[in-house]
């Protein structure tokens, strides 16, 4: 049985690319997001050349009115505005744009925007303030990962294993991406450690659910706060680790969020 996880999606696989989707979806402010709001949207993202639908002629494209663009892509798809709509969830979730009573960039993705911070530094706020969970044991998935790996090095690089560091992307899928609440970590970091000599076992073998956890790491590593390392042909054997030229920030972060007495349990 598959169970509940998070995830950023996979509406949007490259981050690098988040500043000019908002940047296209800030042509919009102050229009209610409707259906036909939301394809103009992913028309407008095709003529920028940010997607390159293989059956969609961009030439074709530029060349008829506004409503003609809207039949052309209804007459290539079920549901055309559904391509606007999920990067449009994205950065709802991410807390990038707000779409009611109609769509507009937050503060944050404003600054990002206008290059007043940078797009990893808006990432990362946007990551570190998106929350899972319910009720009052909200949690955001990155700082869980970043306390969940500094907790694992902390107990598992003794004696032989001094120098070993990170968790394997099987072990994030499997273990880190239940977890909803701070209070979880600990038990997970002991899942962790004690199948450590059981790695060959069960792991997510539906593609789609690699995809969705996949595409988690590359938005943590566009913090630059996440790395991995040692990419290798089985990516099971990818180490997720944290960037520790970054320690001030990363100490920042868990003395900020994690919870004081999560801290205490976990030892660190």
């Amino acid at each position: 049985m598959i169970e509940q996880y998070w995830s950023v999606g996979t509406a949007l696989r490259n981050p690098n690319r988040v500043i000019r989707c908002l940047d296209i979806i800030d042509t919009f402010a102050g229009i209610t997001w409707t259906e036909t709001t939301q394809l103009d949207y992913y028309i407008e993202r095709i003529l920028r050349g940010e997607v390159n639908p293989q059956n969609i002629s961009v030439g074709r494209l530029r060349v008829l009115s506004q409503v003609d663009k809207r039949d052309y892509m209804y007459s290539n798809y079920e549901d055309a505005p559904m391509r606007g709509r999920v990067v449009g969830s994205l950065f709802e979730k991410l807390g990038l744009i707000t779409t009611f009573p109609t769509i507009n960039l937050t503060p944050l993705a404003k600054n990002g925007v206008k290059g007043i911070i940078t797009q990893q530094e808006m990432i990362k706020e946007a990551l570190i303030n998106w929350d899972v969970g319910n009720g009052h044991n909200l949690c955001s998935p990155l700082v869980l990962t970043i306390y969940l790996i500094l907790v694992v090095n902390n107990r598992y690089a003794i004696g032989s294993n001094v120098g070993m560091t990170g968790i394997t992307v099987g072990e994030f899928r499997q273990f880190v991406m239940e977890i909803d609440d701070y209070s979880q970590i600990d038990n997970a970091v002991n899942n962790i450690l004690s199948n450590r000599r059981a790695l060959s076992g069960y792991f997510w073998e539906d593609s789609t659910e690699k995809d969705y956890k996949d595409n988690n790491l590359k938005y943590f590593k566009a913090t630059d706060l996440v790395l991995t390392r040692y990419p290798i042909s089985s990516s099971d054997n990818v180490l997720i680790d944290l960037d520790y030229t970054q320690r001030a920030e990363l100490n920042r972060i868990i003395n900020t969020y994690i919870p004081s007495a999560v801290r205490s349990i976990c030892g660190l």
